[in-house]
């Protein structure tokens, strides 16, 4: 499976809580979906020295209607639109959207403008200033290289962080290849 090939599809809409349908997934995958911690220490420390991120496109944009409502900007609002895929080596792990209105990145946090491979997460995770709003997650369906996969459903979350105060939206979505690794990471095997 190539990197550039794996598009998140269609969501189920998503849910401010943790839903049934989780409870078919793997408790190693569940655990990371759940978690509220960095999600990039979680991936270095499970894939180690193979972690990497890979920039799909980083433009200014306008947000979605739903990003906008949840980082409470104006529909007319321009921000800094960044999709990667957090990869153990060429496998690709998490396809990430995260979507930073123009007034975020201001001040020290102008920094962000120019992450280049630097995850996100180490970023945010590192600065004393950041609070976390609460985690939404979601089903999708995915397609690899424009080929749909029928009954396939991956998971996502996403969450408001905010850097002194300044908001900024992240989205995630687990991708298959994690749940074959958590459940490495987990039994040791």
């Amino acid at each position: 499976m190539k990197a550039e090939q794996v598009i998140p599809v269609r969501s189920s809409g998503w849910k401010p809580r943790v839903f049934a349908g989780m409870a078919g997934l793997s408790p190693g995958l569940r655990d990371v979906i759940r978690d509220e911690g960095s999600l990039t220490d979680i991936l270095e420390a499970l894939c180690g020295k193979d972690f990497n991120v890979r920039v799909l496109s980083q433009s200014l944009s306008r947000p979605a209607l739903d990003e906008c409502a949840l980082l409470e900007i104006d529909n007319r609002r321009w921000a800094l639109v960044r999709e990667v895929l957090l990869l153990a080596g060429d496998s690709p792990l998490v396809y990430a959207r995260s979507v930073l209105p123009l007034d975020t990145l201001t001040g020290r946090h102008r920094r962000l403008r120019q992450l280049g491979r630097t995850p996100l997460g180490r970023v945010l995770f590192s600065d004393p200033s950041m609070t976390r709003g609460d985690m939404q997650f979601a089903q999708f369906r995915f397609a690899l290289g424009g080929a749909k996969f029928g009954d396939h459903v991956i998971w996502g979350r996403r969450s408001v962080f905010y850097l002194a105060g300044k908001p900024l939206l992240v989205n995630e979505i687990f991708l298959p290849h994690l749940d074959s690794l958590c459940q490495v990471g987990v039994t040791g095997k």
